[in-house]
């Protein structure tokens, strides 16, 4: 006989070796499922580029659905913040001469959002004074807290 051992099954110990060693499909998942957000806020605008550049008679219309199919993504996909991505206008609009800076930000500070963010301060004071619970106890006071009443 020979003094060389042979293993039973060689084969099922390459293939265990081989599944300790990333893939490079893993790797290439792996890296597209952490940056994802990051390939959407470079490469869409990027695509979208041609809307700009392409020589059309509206040229203010083609800018505008620029900055709107922009936004659709970004709040679709939330790649940035919501606040962020509604502030775009107010940066775009007088870049690309859609409007002025003026008009673009007296769409956004009317009476009814004016009226809407004083309301927010106002329940925001109320709660860090802690005057919503002096409210509330001095009604329990008066009224009382038995079911009687």
């Amino acid at each position: 006989m020979s003094a060389i051992a042979m293993e039973p099954y060689p084969e099922v110990t390459v293939t265990a070796a081989r599944e300790k060693e990333p893939h490079l499909g893993n790797l290439l998942t792996r890296f597209v499922a952490v940056y994802w957000k990051s390939f959407i806020i470079v490469l869409w605008p990027l695509i979208l580029l041609p809307l700009v550049l392409i020589k059309t008679e509206e040229v203010l219309a083609m800018r505008c659905l620029y900055v709107v199919a922009l936004m659709a993504m970004f709040w679709v996909t939330e790649a940035l913040p919501l606040p962020i991505t509604g502030l775009i206008p107010v940066v775009f609009y007088p870049l690309m001469g859609i409007m002025s800076t003026n008009e673009t930000c007296l769409c956004y500070m009317n009476d009814t959002t004016m009226m809407f963010l004083g309301s927010l301060v106002i329940a925001v004071v109320i709660e860090n004074s802690g005057l919503h619970m002096r409210v509330a106890l001095l009604i329990i006071k008066m009224i009382g807290c038995s079911h009687r009443r």
